[in-house]
């Protein structure tokens, strides 16, 4: 049965995956308006890349504590 601390990193890695989805989806959607010479869209959604990668990377750190707290040295 797993801990507590391995559901709370399994929840963890769960929303990471969703981050970085709708992050690649944005880049995509960035792309196209790129593509289109839709300038101040294609910025928009970049700007929602580097949001939902800056909230992953929140998360994966929550995920390096949690282990640090459980590695022996």
């Amino acid at each position: 049965m797993p801990s507590n601390s391995q559901k709370q990193v399994q929840r963890l890695y769960r929303q990471i995956t969703a981050e970085l989805e709708a992050a690649a989806t944005h880049s995509q959607v960035a792309a196209e308006h790129m593509g289109a010479s839709d300038i101040a869209r294609a910025c928009a959604h970049g700007m929602a890349v580097a949001g939902h990668v800056r909230k992953a990377e929140r998360m994966l750190g929550e995920v390096a504590e949690i282990h640090s707290g459980k590695a022996k040295a």
